[in-house]
């Protein structure tokens, strides 16, 4: 079992490490840069804290020190002579680099399936790096990579293969899903959600504590995608899994983008008070008493 000591150790280690990489890669807040590469911190509040936690060394503990994330920007050459920008997202765990990163890959130029299989090869190779920082031959790796899963997604294109990100881009219907969690207690697991939910560009709540209740609104695809983040995969590293205890308990189809109730952008609530709150505001209250509460209303919505 590793000791308080052993904890911050690794802390130390993971701040230098990202020091270095802003040294190298060169720190940039606006991601409209030609730079062949760019770094920012993601994270910026928890990096604040990682420091001063290490300054003061007044906690060793594994839960008290927050998760690290970073940003590195990668630009490619592609086979017709252009250049494509792709983003490696890594979130630094408690422990890490003995704990492996959890690394992900965003680029416009690459379909989801596509960067999803790219995200699970340059977690392979994370895995593989656990004890050794690892992100310097992640960056490698992706520009290595990168040109031929482009390549790749411009043939299917050429084939006129669609993909799931070609439906998120074009209106194809809006819901709202009620989702039912056993507890969200995780300060990490709760900025994940939300981020998740902001980079489907989805509106909504996060009640966390006991149960944890999710509610989202906006393109039912954007929605689909949601869920299969959370229900988790191999591809989509930094899911829940299915054995985490959660239950899509409600879906309500709207007509179009007009019938949209809830905010624009996604927060997080404190308790199951506000959130009735906000949704008895936002004229959703009977879908909160059904699929919050757990019991009808009259004139309650019907979920799916």
């Amino acid at each position: 079992m590793r000791s308080s000591q052993d904890f911050l150790d690794s802390l130390e280690r993971t701040l230098s490490e990202i020091d270095a990489l802003e040294a190298i890669y060169g720190s940039c807040d606006e991601d409209e840069t030609d730079d062949e590469f760019s770094f920012r911190v993601v994270s910026v509040v928890e990096v604040e804290t990682a420091r001063s936690t290490l300054e003061h060394k007044d906690t060793g503990k594994q839960e008290e020190i927050p998760t690290l994330e970073i940003e590195i920007k990668v630009m490619v050459d592609c086979e017709d002579g252009s250049k494509s920008k792709l983003l490696l997202r890594s979130r630094m765990p408690s422990g890490y680099p003995e704990v492996p990163a959890l690394v992900t890959v965003s680029a416009d130029a690459i379909r989801r399936t596509l960067r999803e299989e790219l995200s699970s090869l340059l977690t392979e190779t994370s895995q593989s790096m656990a004890g050794s920082e690892s992100t310097m031959a992640l960056v490698e790796q992706l520009k290595e990579l990168g040109p031929t899963f482009i390549s790749k997604d411009r043939t299917l294109e050429g084939n006129g293969t669609q993909d799931t990100d070609d439906a998120i881009q074009q209106p194809c219907g809006n819901s709202r899903r009620w989702i039912w969690v056993h507890h969200i207690k995780n300060v990490d697991r709760r900025k994940a959600i939300v981020d998740e939910a902001r980079n489907c560009k989805l509106g909504g709540y996060l009640k966390h504590g006991y149960p944890g209740i999710i509610v989202i609104e906006g393109l039912s695809s954007a929605c689909d995608e949601f869920v299969a983040w959370v229900k988790g995969s191999k591809s989509r590293p930094g899911g829940f899994g299915r054995n985490w205890g959660h239950h899509v308990r409600g879906q309500v189809d709207l007509d179009d983008e007009s019938s949209r109730s809830l905010p624009s952008v996604f927060r997080e609530l404190d308790d199951m008070a506000e959130l009735g709150s906000v949704c008895r505001e936002h004229g959703v209250e009977a879908e909160f008493l059904e699929f919050a509460m757990q019991h009808r209303a009259a004139g309650a919505n019907q979920g799916g």
